[in-house]
């Protein structure tokens, strides 16, 4: 019968509403087992006490109506707020007519409270718990200032063993939730630590991916250092080697040459090392973090070649986009790269340089942009653009060339963001 009175779709234990239907229908069988029984009890011993025979009829055809809804709706929570605040009505018709503010019958406001909060709403429970308390008042005032004997009279000439049972059958009930609630509440316990157990697990692992990651990041790292750094240093070595065989010999028409290449590697290492030192500080994901340092490298560049530089982006500063982890190291490489290409190769008068956040807020885009005389980009086979094309496909992103002969070029960079909150300081 328990299982007959809930809605099909409300069978399975992963339905959300699963729990408060088993619950419901276990209540319901309860009580529609007990008002039957009741009533043939009244019937039979009591045939004359017709207002009690017609409330137990009309408590019975009410819970018969809520059973029937529960088999064929599955909205649950529409029936359960009907079955907390309509099943008041007729307690409070049973109260009234079996001693009112004396009558046993009270305890079943008691229950109605109980189950709303439980079963339903805390908005139904507040509902009936408000209502019980206002009817109680009423039935005090009707007895005691109202010269109105009839409560007394019920109690005087009527015998207990309606109160015996209505106390052993809310007894019963009340053990009945009791007993369900505490079910749902170790298979809720039993619930959490599983959960608890699988975030762990899953906590492990991203640890674990993590750790990989950042050994990898390191490994990569230290690579582009030795690759870029070293050889710069190295050629360093030998020039400033060179420079003092030169002055031992005093050859000193090459010095000037050398000097000037040392310097030049110099501050190419010097740059080099801050990118490096840049590019693992946390803030360098964030992608305003990333605009303002090549907008400071573009200004200081070019500025420095008489190259007009502007700058323009949608980041707002307390954006919390952020790019994957390396992605900005390789940006920076591949950025400066092309503001280097721009000023050796394109001849151009103006730069720009254009960062700018997709509105789905997943992608972000980096536009360079300069008026030299362009070049054809199938043709080209430029060591620079060829690291970073390699570059471009290492981070997942796309490269989009456009250039026209005498009338510049512009390169478009797109690549996938992240959303993260703000690290504070």
């Amino acid at each position: 019968m328990v299982k007959f009175i809930v809605h099909p779709d409300l069978h399975e234990p992963t339905h959300p509403d699963f729990r408060k239907a088993s619950w419901a229908s276990w209540l319901l069988s309860t009580i529609i087992v007990f008002v039957f029984l009741y009533s043939v009890y009244f019937t039979i011993y009591y045939p004359e006490d017709q207002v009690k025979q017609r409330i137990n009829i009309l408590g019975f055809s009410f819970m018969i109506v809520m059973a029937a809804q529960m088999r064929f709706y599955k909205n649950i929570h529409i029936i359960l707020l009907q079955l907390s605040i309509g099943g008041v009505i007729p307690t409070m018709i049973s109260i009234y007519n079996t001693g009112g503010i004396y009558s046993m019958d009270i305890v079943w406001l008691f229950l109605n409270i109980f189950c709303a909060f439980i079963v339903s709403t805390l908005t139904s429970g507040l509902i009936v718990t408000t209502a019980s308390i206002v009817y109680v008042a009423y039935l005090y005032y009707k007895d005691a200032y109202i010269n109105d004997d009839r409560f007394k009279h019920y109690i005087e000439y009527h015998n207990s063993t309606h109160n015996i049972i209505t106390i052993i059958f809310v007894i019963i009930l009340t053990s009945t939730v009791l007993i369900l609630f505490v079910q749902s509440l170790e298979k809720a316990n039993q619930t959490i630590q599983k959960l608890k157990e699988q975030q762990i697990q899953d906590l492990e692992e991203k640890l674990k991916a993590k750790t990989n990651e950042i050994s990898l990041l390191r490994s990569e790292i230290a690579k582009d250092f030795h690759d870029e750094m070293g050889n710069k240093l190295a050629s360093i070595t030998l020039l400033a080697q060179s420079v003092g065989l030169k002055l031992k010999n005093h050859a000193l028409d090459e010095v000037p040459d050398m000097l000037d290449t040392i310097e030049k590697r110099s501050s190419e290492l010097y740059y080099g090392t801050k990118d490096f030192i840049w590019s693992i500080d946390f803030k360098s994901d964030y992608v305003y973090e990333l605009f303002l340092y090549l907008r400071e490298f573009g200004e200081v560049f070019f500025n420095e070649l008489d190259i007009d530089f502007k700058s323009e982006s949608n980041v707002l500063p307390n954006s919390s986009h952020r790019l994957e982890v390396n992605t900005n190291r390789h940006l920076v490489y591949m950025i400066k790269e092309l503001f280097t290409n721009a000023a050796k190769h394109s001849k151009c008068s103006k730069v720009s340089f254009t960062m700018y956040i997709h509105t789905n807020e997943e992608t972000l885009t980096i536009e360079i942009n300069d008026d030299g005389k362009g070049f054809d980009p199938q043709q080209s086979s430029s060591r620079g653009l060829l690291n970073i094309s390699k570059r471009i496909l290492y981070i997942d992103g796309l490269l989009d060339i456009n250039s026209t002969p005498n009338a510049g070029s512009v390169f478009k960079i797109e690549v996938a963001l992240i959303r993260l909150p703000i690290m504070q300081n």
